[in-house]
């Protein structure tokens, strides 16, 4: 932008990083080997849960799945593999099971799963991106389309849009809960459009205005409701276990800012950005306080 430029300035930013404040002590490898069937999915567990060779890789208890597991009943809970979670997290984790790059990755996944399943389980509807899924509420879900006074759906001439999020796990540099914005296009409130064409063109329009304090203000406003207007909130990963998620973002000081350009400029540059096709899929930037 031409008529913007970096001043020596501090400023705080935001982030969309959400600090994952406590895990569960234990990382379980639970010896099932054929208590488990081979077909089964245990996408369609109560927890999540990953197989990991002979083992059920979890944050759960064993006894946890006794009623989708029913060999499991009699399973004797020393043949558990346990890792500290703290370990794993700290690079300090060392066995002959799994390497800690590996249980790493095995806790982001955990991660992941945990959050798919408290969205579906919650009153969002959900929509399958490429590589990602999004969560939207649907029209008239809340009082107006509002939550503490902030728009999460609208009227675009004789379509609706519905603000949606997705997440992902992150551990490095620290673990956080990475939530992504999105924007989603119905006719009557309740199915998305199907046309990829037709969402991107209502997208460009609808976000030509907005900017990082529109973006920051539905983020904050969609994880307050997510976590009842609480200071954090919980994915269940067992039935005596969560993982706990602050529902303030992370800040960042800069020791520099910029100068913000007159709104016309700010027009006429998202109409370029339209032009080139942006999309704010993945939108994952800082955003200023």
């Amino acid at each position: 932008m031409h008529d913007k430029g970096v001043i020596d300035k501090e400023e705080v930013y935001d982030s969309n990083w959400f600090s994952i404040l406590s895990f569960p002590d234990e990382l379980r490898f639970h010896d099932f080997d054929w208590r488990l069937p081979k077909k089964f999915d245990v996408r369609e567990l109560t927890f999540p849960a990953i197989r990991y060779k002979k083992f059920l890789c979890t944050f759960a208890w064993e006894y946890d799945f006794m009623e989708q597991l029913p060999k499991t009943e009699a399973y004797d809970s020393n043949q558990t593999f346990r890792i500290p979670t703290a370990d794993i997290l700290t690079g300090e984790h060392n066995s002959h099971l799994i390497s800690n790059s590996e249980a790493q990755r095995l806790i982001v996944q955990l991660i992941n799963m945990a959050f798919e399943l408290h969205m579906n389980r919650s009153d969002f509807r959900k929509y399958q991106m490429s590589n990602k899924v999004g969560y939207w509420l649907e029209k008239n879900k809340l009082e107006k389309d509002k939550f503490n006074k902030v728009l999460l759906v609208g009227k675009q001439k004789e379509k609706n849009w519905h603000y949606g999020i997705s997440g992902a796990g992150k551990l490095y540099p620290f673990p956080v809960l990475m939530i992504s914005s999105h924007i989603f296009f119905t006719q009557d409130g309740k199915t998305i459009i199907e046309s990829n064409s037709i969402q991107h063109s209502a997208k460009r329009k609808q976000i030509k205005n907005w900017w990082n304090d529109v973006w920051r203000l539905k983020l904050l406003t969609f994880i307050k409701y997510l976590s009842n207007n609480e200071d954090s909130f919980y994915l269940e990963v067992g039935g005596e276990e969560k993982i706990k998620i602050a529902s303030e973002p992370i800040h960042f000081l800069s020791k520099v800012s910029y100068d913000i350009p007159n709104e016309n400029k700010l027009e006429k540059e998202a109409e370029l950005d339209s032009i080139n096709g942006f999309d704010e899929n993945d939108e994952e930037i800082l955003i200023t306080e």
